[in-house]
């Protein structure tokens, strides 16, 4: 689900990633942001992928 229904062009891709601290993806004019994970987090996922 998107916040908001703004297509974006690539050129505003490139332009908002260059300056993102995280993941952005784009995909059909959307772009999704999302955080970078912690170090905790990725000892967490890890932990459990080896469970499994």
């Amino acid at each position: 689900m998107y916040a908001k229904n703004i297509h974006y062009t690539e050129e505003d891709f490139e332009n908002i990633q260059a300056n993102y601290n995280g993941k952005a993806e784009y995909s059909n004019g959307y772009i999704v942001l999302s955080a970078n994970t912690s170090i905790q987090h990725n000892k967490i996922i890890s932990r459990l992928n080896f469970k499994f």
